[in-house]
């Protein structure tokens, strides 16, 4: 569960490091750079909601709901909907609106 004040990137790590995983795993996991791994756990860049289903499916501990909330607790989510197929981004609006609505 995240915390009150946990942001995306501390949500990031927290998951990260329960499952003894490097960055580098997760990057590899996630497709994007390890810098990019980096730069997100130090809250310097933003986990797009539409990579939220690859973090989820490759951490056990990581959900949906958790990552809406913590990347309400960082600032504003942009999605890029040029890369996402219609259902992830169904998916992601109903996290974030049930994360608001809680």
């Amino acid at each position: 569960m995240v915390g009150p004040m946990e942001t995306i990137g501390q949500y990031v790590l927290r998951i990260r490091r329960d499952a003894n995983m490097s960055a580098a795993a997760v990057a590899r996991a996630l497709g994007v750079s390890s810098a990019y791994v980096c730069d997100l756990e130090a809250d310097r860049r933003a986990l797009s909601p539409t990579r939220w289903h690859a973090f989820v499916a490759a951490f056990p501990g990581a959900t949906v709901r958790g990552l809406a909330l913590a990347s309400l607790a960082t600032g504003p989510v942009t999605i890029d909907v040029s890369e996402s197929p219609p259902e992830r981004l169904h998916a992601a609006a109903d996290a974030l609106a049930s994360a608001v609505a809680a």
